[in-house]
């Protein structure tokens, strides 16, 4: 399968995209210059860049990683939300593109109430959160 792409150098050389690969893959053929365990999802005409997103049969994926000396990229399923989705008073940062956790939203700048912005580390978007600061207090007997 063949997929047109908006990619980033220009060139007419085809890539492999593939998918469901694990860290320990990658490793792996990063030694062996051999692709195992990971799905072939099939092939876009230019090089893509990171976070470019490319639909194969109705998915949406963004490329994580790219080998140019083996032509072949690897990408992985996002889901993209409705435009305009919000996300409020969430214990962690929420992409509004594609819904990904921020797991480390605790190392994000912000006062309460101010609006600051950052990327997804998963589809690549930037977009804007506010930090709710919530002050709690306990006590006991002495």
């Amino acid at each position: 399968m063949r997929v047109e792409t908006n990619c980033g150098l220009g060139s007419d050389e085809m890539y492999s995209i593939y998918t469901n690969y694990k860290v320990r893959d990658l490793h792996d053929f990063m030694k062996s210059g051999k692709v195992a365990n990971a799905t072939y999802l099939g092939e876009v005409n230019n090089r893509p860049d990171i976070y470019e997103k490319v639909s194969f049969n109705g998915k949406t994926y963004v490329v994580s990683m790219i080998n140019d000396s083996k032509k072949l990229s690897f990408a992985q399923e996002i889901k993209i939300l409705e435009k305009g989705t919000e996300f409020e008073f969430e214990r962690e940062v929420v992409c509004p593109y594609c819904g990904s956790e921020q797991s480390d939203s605790w190392e994000l700048d912000g006062s309460d109430g101010e609006e600051n912005e950052t990327y997804c580390g998963t589809c690549g978007e930037d977009f804007v959160y506010i930090r709710n600061i919530e002050i709690t207090y306990s006590s006991y007997p002495k």
